[in-house]
């Protein structure tokens, strides 16, 4: 369990895209990505964890609509095409700075 950690663990983005059911503790963490639709999430303690692992186990139809939604979520924030806008974004942005100085400059 990630108990004292706020930053948002890069493999969360792997888990996340592989279609698999995933357990994730509550917490700043991986709330940012994850929530009751898209992980089976529990407290930061043993018996949590172990909760949420049996839940998953005991219901697999629920586990795999789970992980489809995480997957879903995965491909529509972070898939190629969502990178792909990003970098156009960025460069337009900045193209748009340097004609700004260049006209300032002038």
């Amino acid at each position: 369990p990630r108990v004292n950690a706020d930053n948002v663990p890069l493999k969360l983005f792997d888990y996340m895209a592989s279609g698999k059911p995933i357990i994730a503790t509550r917490g700043a963490a991986h709330e940012p990505l994850l929530n009751d639709s898209r992980a089976f999430m529990s407290e930061p303690n043993p018996d949590a964890l172990a909760a949420a692992i049996l839940r998953a186990c005991e219901s697999p139809e629920r586990a795999a609509t789970t992980a489809a939604a995480a997957q879903g979520y995965a491909r529509q924030h972070f898939g190629w095409s969502r990178f792909v806008e990003f970098i156009r974004f960025t460069y337009s942005d900045a193209l748009s700075e340097v004609q700004e100085l260049r006209g300032q400059a002038a």
